[in-house]
């Protein structure tokens, strides 16, 4: 079976991303106190290496003009956009009560002033 390069190259991340896990589990096992930057090294790595992929995967579907699975758009979502309409439509009707209430205290205020 042929494999992608795409594929391949989310084996050998994988594979890397294993290697660093396995090298940081040992690197903590075997530790000396002149290790404590490889320690934090392969902590590093773990973190960064994920980070990377995922930004070098979105850069590439952006200057490709192609979807990847780097990027999700919540807001192309039919549920999500139901969703959204309905938390605005909330937040609408709260500012409105509010400003009602406002006046309305406004309109008490003024009507005692005169009094």
């Amino acid at each position: 079976m042929k494999k992608s390069p795409k594929q391949i190259a989310a084996i050998i991340a994988l594979i890397a991303i294993v290697a660093l896990i396995i090298a940081y589990f040992v690197s903590a096992i075997i530790a000396t106190p002149e290790s404590g930057n490889t320690f934090f090294a392969f902590f590093f790595a773990i973190i960064a290496i994920p980070i990377l992929l995922w930004l070098f995967l979105f850069c590439y579907g952006r200057l490709t003009q192609k979807h990847t699975i780097a990027e999700y758009f919540p807001e192309n979502d039919e549920e999500t956009k139901k969703i959204l309409e309905e938390i605005e439509l909330n937040r609408f009707n709260e500012a409105m009560a509010a400003e009602t209430e406002n006046m309305e205290t406004n309109d008490t205020s003024a009507n005692a002033s005169d009094e």
